[in-house]
């Protein structure tokens, strides 16, 4: 597990549980997310602001309510299970 010093930005990992614990306790360090396989965030989107995210969507044809808040812009994005499928839905290609 990796934190960050508040302060000046070092990052550290913590070695064992007692430095994991030393860490995590201290107001000084923020813990930071673990990447997921291959050096990827989760979801890149949720990174973006909400001007950001409504540009996207645009770019994709896709409608959403002016006053839309970012949670429900979200959802409207398609997963990228579906972008990966065939024509015909059946997964294959």
């Amino acid at each position: 597990m990796k934190f960050k010093n508040k302060s000046n930005n070092e990052i550290i990992e913590a070695k064992g549980y007692v430095q994991e614990f030393a860490y995590s306790h201290n107001s000084n360090y923020e813990k930071i997310e673990e990447q997921g396989d291959g050096g990827d965030i989760k979801n890149p989107l949720e990174n973006l602001t909400v001007a950001q995210l409504k540009e996207k969507l645009i770019e994709l044809g896709i409608a959403f309510e002016k006053n839309a808040k970012k949670p429900e812009l979200l959802a409207l994005f398609p997963d990228e299970k579906i972008e990966e499928q065939g024509d015909d839905g059946s997964g294959e290609v």
